[in-house]
């Protein structure tokens, strides 16, 4: 560890000397106030206000009282005010370098009329769901009836383009080679085990979803396919106002959150956290058939399953206003988890003619603990010069997970004894990560960007299965015996340009990242170390044809390195047929992504059109391998590479006021070829996903959605995936005086999510199905204390926007 700190003793110490540039100015708050009418002078009650900062990212949300005048409080900066009023047209105003005395009057603002005048106005306060631009799809998963007392895995399988499996792993345009971030940083809160730590994190505290499929260099080059950034809820308004939220549900779904804040001055103090139990049942079948040294062999096998647990999350901290200029962030996250997992497998050992040989059930009861510990400071300096910022960030976070397994077989057609069985897996890491970023602005339209970072991760994961024997004595069997540790130290440095000239807008970036890899088995004495320099452009163009109409054009180059468990050699015990294994000598995959798109606005709607393609090496996949007893061994594997391309339409449109439309469309073809110990592995595999989505609005009744979820099947290099399909439900209706928000929702109604397939080779044939939670139902209660709908809920006519250079 005296390594370790020494890097992360120089690191910080760059860092302040960046951040020694920034000096603070002493000044309050300012404030900016106007009155919204019609050109006719005429109040307009309850207009919506947004507050966007110039990343495009809501600052504020607020409506007008009933004489049409509106106040909020903002620090010094630059912004854009959008103003809405149902029936006429949008107004958006640019306030530049707000005035530093204390008020910044926008005076009386006039909405034209945008359409037929409604002899009945009903005030919402909904933003579209999906907001599409240019860069970035962002998804507002408060608007999602069908989100409500979910979970974060379920609420990511929801989203368009995105797909969660049987096993929990996220996937994007068809690749798991995907980054997840929570609010645009590594986060403990996924720990090493991501799959777990998302089904773990509730929805009700996730503000918004970004999808980012071809980020520029300011992001980490991690993530061939792109970016998911997960944006949990923190309010900026005044006043102390907050949420509680409610959960039960069928299967075994309970729980309670809780979301405050409370804003004065020079201060803002949040709070969120919640208390959960879930049980979730589950279950599938397997056949396999081998031909090995020792004949034909085949079994069937039935698989119970649940999944259950208590988990509890909180966050706190606090936002220091030192001034108009500076502002410090500190937060805290705590989170623990409790599992108790059961997995009941009944096989039946067939002959060559698959009559029944011998039945055996195995039983693994789980015991899984969990606890995670993340604080992070962040100081941001504005200054005079108009779009002129710098960040520092500093984060630690450590978690530690113990899972403590008995397993029993018992050997139902014969006199044997029963099989017993105990694996104890204690997983940790510690995280430091130190960061600083530049924007300067050059010129009218220009900007220059710039910073660095350093990630630095230890992990330790101690695995051992032991065995009952014949004299009832506990022995460790060896070759399920070791201690694995990986050391990840990831150095970054970017820089960016951007401009514009005339309606083009383009931006080049360029990021540098040095890798220091070193995996160890400690009982092996076995070292497997990775030094590697890599350079990532970007480019992106922007051609605004109108403000209705953009062209865009995109390129970067990324990498994917081997996840933590994707290194282990050690395997999950429960089914000892068939174990998915790590494999220390994973290389990382390395792509090339090209991607061009148009949007269009609609008067009440969008649709943005991509057409993409990448070009993939050392494309990791995982290899079904047996050994002479007939266990599959699923091993990943650099096998070679891959191009795929696609077509993706997004839209969404509003045909009534009372009818909102959501469609997404991706096809794509992926052809992979390799070779693996002298075997040829090949696939070519043309496939489609679609989800659509309708949501009906009944004034002063209730709120009413429906979407339907439909992934093509698709051939993988040894098999066929099959396909999925659901529909999801949803109804809402707000009670006590618009304070609270009861919601009904039913996910997979017709138990049609099942995963199921097959994988054959030479020697074998395997197919399986399973379903990894059934149909459920959820009852959900949101009461919102000195606040309307939450932030990700306000209304939005346009679609989204675009950045300074519109990409």
């Amino acid at each position: 560890m005296s390594i370790l700190f020494s890097r992360i003793l120089i690191t910080f110490s760059i860092l302040l000397v960046v951040a020694g540039t920034a000096i603070s100015q002493e000044n309050d708050a300012s404030f900016i106030d106007g009155t919204i009418t019609n050109q006719e002078g005429e109040p307009l009650p309850y207009a919506s206000v947004e507050v966007y900062d110039l990343d495009s990212t809501l600052i504020a949300g607020l409506s007008a009282d009933e004489t049409g005048y509106f106040k909020t409080e903002l620090p010094h900066g630059d912004y854009t005010i959008h103003i809405k009023y149902l029936s006429y047209r949008n107004q958006v105003i640019r306030v530049d370098d707000m005035n530093q005395s204390g008020r910044t009057p926008l005076g009386n603002i006039q909405l034209g009329s945008g359409g037929t005048l409604l002899d009945e106005i009903e005030i919402t306060a909904q933003r579209s769901q999906m907001e599409l631009k240019l860069d970035k799809r962002v998804v507002n998963v408060g608007a999602d009836l069908a989100n409500a007392g979910t979970n974060v895995s379920d609420l990511l399988d929801n989203i368009p383009s995105v797909a969660v499996d049987v096993e929990g792993n996220v996937s994007l345009r068809g690749s798991q080679n995907v980054r997840i971030l929570v609010d645009g940083k590594p986060s403990g809160l996924l720990g090493n085990n991501v799959a777990d730590a998302l089904r773990q994190l509730q929805s009700d505290m996730v503000e918004r979803v970004e999808i980012i499929t071809n980020p520029s260099a300011r992001y980490d080059a991690e993530g061939e396919v792109g970016i998911i950034n997960i944006v949990m809820k923190k309010e900026n308004r005044s006043g102390f106002h907050g949420s509680v939220d409610l959960t039960v549900g069928n299967p075994h779904n309970y729980g309670a959150g809780i979301n405050f804040n409370l804003r004065h001055d020079w201060i803002n103090l949040f709070l969120n956290g919640g208390l959960y139990y879930r049980k979730s049942p589950g279950g599938g079948s397997t056949y396999q058939r081998f031909e090995g040294s020792e004949g034909i062999q085949i079994y069937k096998s039935e698989t119970d399953r649940y999944r259950s647990g208590l988990s509890n999350r909180y966050q706190f901290g606090a936002d220091f206003f030192l001034s108009e200029y500076s502002t410090i962030t500190a937060s805290g996250i705590y989170r623990f988890s409790d599992g108790k997992n059961r997995t009941e497998i009944n096989y039946r050992d067939l002959d060559a003619q698959e009559n029944v040989l011998a039945r055996s059930q195995r039983v693994n009861v789980e015991n899984e603990d969990g606890n995670d510990l993340e604080t992070a400071i962040n100081y941001t300096r504005t200054f005079d010069e108009k779009d002129r910022k710098f960040t520092a960030d500093f984060k630690w976070l450590r978690n530690l997970d113990n899972e403590i397994a008995d397993i029993r077989e018992r050997f139902l057609t014969n006199m044997e004894d029963d099989l017993l069985q105990n694996s104890n897996n204690i997983e940790g890491e510690e995280n430091f990560l130190f960061q600083a970023d530049y924007i300067d602005p050059v010129g009218e339209e220009g900007r220059f960007e710039a910073g660095l970072k350093a990630n630095l991760r230890d992990v330790s994961n101690d695995f051992q299965v032991t065995q009952q024997n014949e004299n009832h004595e506990w022995i460790i069997l060896p070759e399920f015996d070791d201690n694995l540790t990986y050391f990840e130290n990831i150095y970054a440095a970017y820089a960016i340009y951007g401009n514009k000239f005339n309606k083009i807008s383009y931006q080049f970036g360029l990021r540098l990242e040095h890798s220091d890899i070193t995996t160890r088995l400690e009982n092996e004495r076995r070292d497997n170390n990775r030094r590697y320099t890599d350079f990532f452009p970007t480019a992106h163009f922007t051609y605004e044809v109108n403000p209705e109409n953009q062209f865009q054009l995109s390129y970067s180059r990324r990498l994917s390195r081997p996840w933590f468990r994707m290194l282990l050699p050690f395997s999950n015990f429960s089914d000892n047929r068939s174990r998915r294994v790590g494999n220390p000598d994973l290389d990382p995959e390395y792509s090339h992504s090209l991607e061009t798109g148009y949007l269009h606005y609609f008067d009440k709607g969008s649709l943005l059109s991509s057409v993409y393609y990448r070009h993939r090496t050392g494309v990791i996949e995982r290899i079904s391998q047996f050994t002479d007893e007939g266990i599959e061994l699923e091993v990943p594997v650099n096998l070679s590479t891959q191009n795929a391309y696609g077509i993706e339409w997004n839209m969404n449109y509003d045909f009534f006021k009372w009818l909102q439309y959501t469609i997404n469309l991706n096809f794509y073809q992926a052809i992979t070829e390799g070779s693996y110990l002298d075997r040829t592995y090949h696939s070519n595999s043309k496939t489609m996903s679609g989800k659509t989505t309708a949501k009906f609005k009944f004034p002063k009744l209730f709120d009413f959605q429906f979407s339907f979820d439909y992934r093509a099947p698709r051939t993988t290099t040894q098999g066929r995936r099959n396909a999925i399909y659901s529909m999801d439900t949803g109804i809402s209706r707000d009670i006590l005086r618009g304070n609270g928000t009861i919601s009904l929702t039913g996910r997979d109604l017709f138990n049609t999510r099942k995963y199921s397939g097959y994988a054959e080779g030479p020697e074998f044939y395997t197919e399986e199905t399973f379903v990894w939670r059934s149909r459920q139902l959820t009852l959900n209660f949101n009461y919102r204390i000195n606040q309307q709908k939450s932030n990700d809920q306000k209304q939005s006519d346009d679609a989204g926007g675009t950045d300074d250079f519109g990409i």
